[in-house]
């Protein structure tokens, strides 16, 4: 801006410099000049009148191109300086590209990242409680037993679902809620795939889900690394 404001004052300056050089020659300013729309034939017409008929007159051909040498330099600096004014005022007004964060303002995104994440890990926590509850009884006493098995498979989905809310419930900035949603996504779908299994009509019918539901559970890992890791968390020991 002290740029600018200096150009602008200089600009006005250099025109009636050379106007007033011009005047001391005795010539037509410059700057009447431009405000003529026919000043360039005018001048034309004005010399060509002096010109004593059989004769050249060298001296006034002379001041004649003085005349058009001061224009031409005057016109050329006054558009230049016009250009650099315009350039300024551009430069002023324009963010510059690249500008660094400032200080505050990384601070209050820490401070906001630090808060989403520690709710996201008081949800996930009791995901991981309920889901290890369950899973604990299914693959140890319950193993051989369907109806304490499919009432363990009921409760890892009632959790699933749990978990799911929760984190939709968060609002996160759009980039981390992109990939919160793409958790509940494959968290859904082993939910659902949970409750099938927690209905099988036998354990050789349970124990067929079993690949799928490693599958399925491979899927929710890698999201939740991704979110976790945008989160500035450390990876997650389980799924």
């Amino acid at each position: 801006m002290d740029a600018w404001r200096s150009l602008r004052a200089t600009a006005p300056t250099l025109i009636t410099q050379f106007g007033a050089r011009a005047r001391r020659s005795g010539r037509e300013p410059i700057g009447k000049c431009f405000a003529a729309e026919n000043c360039g034939a005018d001048s034309t017409r004005g010399t060509a009148s002096s010109i004593p008929s059989g004769g050249v007159d060298h001296s006034e051909d002379s001041g004649t191109r003085t005349d058009v040498a001061l224009m031409i330099r005057a016109h050329t600096l006054s558009l230049l300086a016009v250009v650099m004014l315009a350039a300024a005022c551009a430069g002023a007004r324009t963010p510059t590209a690249g500008t660094a964060t400032s200080p505050s303002a990384t601070a209050v995104a820490d401070a906001q990242r630090r808060v989403l994440a520690a709710r996201y890990l008081a949800i996930a926590m009791a995901g991981n409680r309920g889901l290890d509850r369950a899973f604990h009884g299914l693959d140890g006493p319950d193993h051989a037993d369907l109806v304490a098995a499919r009432a363990d498979l009921h409760d890892a989905a009632a959790t699933e679902h749990r978990f799911d809310r929760s984190l939709l419930a968060i609002v996160f900035p759009s980039a981390i809620e992109a990939t919160a949603h793409a958790v509940v996504g494959v968290n859904e779908a082993r939910a659902i795939l949970t409750s099938k299994a927690a209905v099988s009509a036998s354990l050789q019918q349970l124990r067929r889900y079993e690949q799928q539901l490693s599958a399925a559970n491979e899927a929710v890992v890698q999201q939740v690394r991704i979110l976790r890791t945008q989160l500035g968390l450390p990876p997650a020991e389980t799924g």
